[in-house]
């Protein structure tokens, strides 16, 4: 082995198109095996389409045959990103496989049950997070038997600062048969990840492909997930004030996509693309005027009108990894994993490979793997959320 092998991160990426199972996992072993530089495995990370999921304990015993990695974790989706290719139509089979010295792994198994009128959630590590000095946690989850939301604020509570990023398990639409793989065991329930510290920066970004249209509003009117007034007039009366200074282009997606962005930082005086969490406008009550929204929200918090349509997402992803350059050139990243919601791809941009084509744009020869989500995870502003029609990257620095 190198001596550079204890200094130095290293990633690789192997893809494999092949629908049989046995055909594909000697496939991305070889592959692996010739990228990886006959250095040790520290981290292997596994997505698998649906035409793989009954025989994924084959590929995990093979993999640990080989490689015998610190960890071992990934899902089942209905689509994979690997290499320079968005694949989300056909079988699939992609691996990150990364070098990490210096860099502890701990892997964990969440778990949710009911207990009368409440839940109890287990196995999440907050203790060893809060413990831990500039940990990040990389999480996949079934979305039927974890409540994420539920989870990412009491993380937010509990061990603030610390980067969860990720997604829902997009291989199935009913419970029990979606997948997770944690080292030698395979669940179709709850919620795996790792927690990583140590020796490196896990960099996010999280694009949440919209832009704020008109002015801003202060909510003066409202409760739970319903916004009645901002700034002392009807929520539609403001939305229709904002529609009216719009261009015709800008109006089609104000009526064909209209979502609402909550400012992260209420203290700040002005606001740009990237200060909001954005989340959907679910329906109008035209008799009263409230708008009704897929978030909770209080008096006193500023939100502004978005849009979204493919040339917003492509602009916004852009721009991130701009404003992200600076910190890339200093960190020069290993491997990046890349999660983006499975309502983008082909069905909003028209064109294969778009977000992939976006990262390696900016990050040429970055080793990259990901899949479609059933919902995303990132951190906004410092705090995490789940998000729908984003993408979610978490490059590997060396910090």
């Amino acid at each position: 082995m190198s001596p550079l092998a204890d200094t130095v991160m290293h990633s690789t990426v192997a893809l494999s198109t092949r629908s049989s199972t046995r055909e594909a996992i000697p496939e991305v072993i070889d592959r692996l095996r010739e990228g990886s530089r006959g250095l040790r495995s520290d981290l292997v990370v596994l997505f698998a389409t649906p035409h793989h999921l009954e025989e994924i304990e084959s590929v995990t015993n093979a993999l640990q045959r080989e490689f015998a990695p610190g960890c071992l974790l990934g899902c089942g989706a209905s689509g994979l990103i690997g290499g320079r290719r968005e694949i989300e139509s056909e079988p699939a089979l992609v691996l990150l496989c990364a070098h990490l010295p210096g860099v502890a792994l701990e892997p964990f198994h969440v778990t949710f049950r009911l207990e009368g009128d409440s839940g109890r959630l287990s196995g999440f590590p907050f203790d060893e997070i809060a413990r831990s000095e500039r940990a990040s946690v990389l999480m996949f989850s079934d979305p039927f038997t974890v409540p994420v939301d539920a989870l990412l604020r009491l993380a937010n509570e509990k061990t603030p600062g610390t980067p969860i990023v990720g997604g829902l398990a997009s291989a199935a639409v009913a419970p029990g048969m979606n997948r997770l793989f944690l080292e030698d065991s395979v669940y179709d329930e709850g919620a795996i990840g790792v927690v990583i510290t140590g020796d490196i920066a896990v960099k996010t970004l999280v694009s949440q492909g919209c832009r704020p249209v008109g002015r801003h509003y202060v909510i003066t009117r409202g409760k739970q997930n319903v916004i009645e007034e901002l700034g002392g007039q009807p929520a539609l009366a403001r939305l229709q004030e904002v529609r009216r200074v719009l261009s015709e282009r800008d109006r089609e997606h104000l009526d064909t996509a209209l979502h609402i962005g909550r400012a992260i930082d209420e203290y700040r005086s002005d606001f740009r693309r990237g200060d909001f969490l954005v989340r959907s406008v679910l329906g109008v009550d035209q008799a009263s005027g409230a708008l009704t929204i897929s978030d909770y929200i209080r008096r006193g918090q500023t939100v502004q009108f978005h849009v979204r349509d493919p040339r917003s997402a492509s602009e916004d992803i852009d721009l991130l990894l701009k404003e992200l350059a600076p910190f890339l050139r200093e960190h020069e990243p290993c491997g990046a994993l890349l999660f983006s919601c499975n309502g983008r791809g082909k069905r909003m941009f028209g064109v294969a490979d778009h977000d992939i084509s976006a990262v390696l744009k900016s990050v040429p020869g970055l080793p990259v793997a990901g899949f479609f989500a059933g919902g995303e995870l990132g951190p906004v502003g410092g705090r995490n959320f789940l998000h729908g029609f984003t993408a979610s990257l978490a490059l590997f620095c060396r910090r």
